[in-house]
């Protein structure tokens, strides 16, 4: 994490703003919170993918490190010399790289064979890569395919499809994947915003009932919704991630506030 960090900080400042055409300069940040709080995340400018994974990755890299350690579903795969994972959404990598990290820690056997999926080609730039590691740019509402994969991992996705109104599309996707193609005994992690209105109560209601057994975590930051006394507490919300000197941003020190559910097969 901390090469990727120095690299992702070496493209961020040798990326000119894409508002200068305009008359001003946003350094991303501005940009990046209008973006969200108007509705549409938009990623289109590699300048502000820097920023985001910059600011945000080792929170959101420590928030699945952390869930992992609470859960221990890796330990679960621990009979499969070769653990296969599908991430939708997968951004920069954040799951690979905690998940590398976790194993690392933890002596855990197994090799991931990580397959990520993301829309927006931009991430190519400055993706974490790793020997096992594969990358498609694809857009998940033309279709999904559960099959031969032991986890799934649909991160901060679906909030961002909400805002698009592509949400109830998303879901029935995965309704017919989890029926139709998913593993026994696989696993499907759904990370995303702690907030009633970011579809987070949706995706539990429209998949819940078709998995044996499932379980919901929470950090207990903010006045975090922790449904209503039912979602699993993880205690731990510092950073896992050592911050290198030189950065250009200052990135989060906590986990965000965040859920994690995870529904076995």
């Amino acid at each position: 994490m901390n090469d990727f960090l120095v690299t992702v900080n070496d493209i961020y400042l040798n990326q000119s703003c894409c508002h200068t055409k305009d008359g001003y300069t946003c350094n991303c940040y501005p940009c990046m919170k209008k973006s969200f709080f108007d509705g549409q995340d938009d990623y289109s400018c590699l300048k502000k993918l820097c920023y985001y994974s910059l600011n945000f990755g080792p929170a959101f890299v420590s928030e699945i490190y952390h869930f992992l350690a609470n859960t221990k579903i890796l330990e679960s795969f621990s009979d499969k010399d070769n653990i296969r994972i599908l991430s939708l959404g997968c951004g920069f990598g954040s799951d690979l790289i905690a998940m590398n990290r976790y194993i690392k820690d933890n002596n855990l056997k197994s090799n991931l064979l990580y397959t990520g999926v993301d829309k927006e080609p931009l991430w190519e730039n400055i993706r974490f890569t790793n020997t096992y590691s594969e990358y498609f740019v694809y857009d998940v509402l033309d279709g999904l395919n559960f099959n031969s994969f032991d986890i799934i991992f649909i991160n901060k996705l679906f909030s961002t499809l909400k805002r698009y109104g592509l949400h109830d599309k998303f879901l029935l996707l995965v309704q017919e994947q989890i029926i139709s193609t998913m593993q026994a005994k696989s696993v499907l992690i759904f990370n995303d915003i702690n907030h009633y209105n970011q579809g987070r109560d949706e995706f539990h209601s429209g998949v819940n009932s078709l998995f044996r057994r499932s379980l919901q975590c929470y950090f207990p930051i903010d006045n975090a919704h922790n449904g209503y006394g039912k979602y699993k507490q993880i205690r731990n919300i510092n950073t896992v991630v050592s911050i290198p000197n030189g950065i250009s941003i200052n990135p989060k020190r906590e986990v965000t506030k965040t859920v994690f559910f995870a529904y076995e097969k």
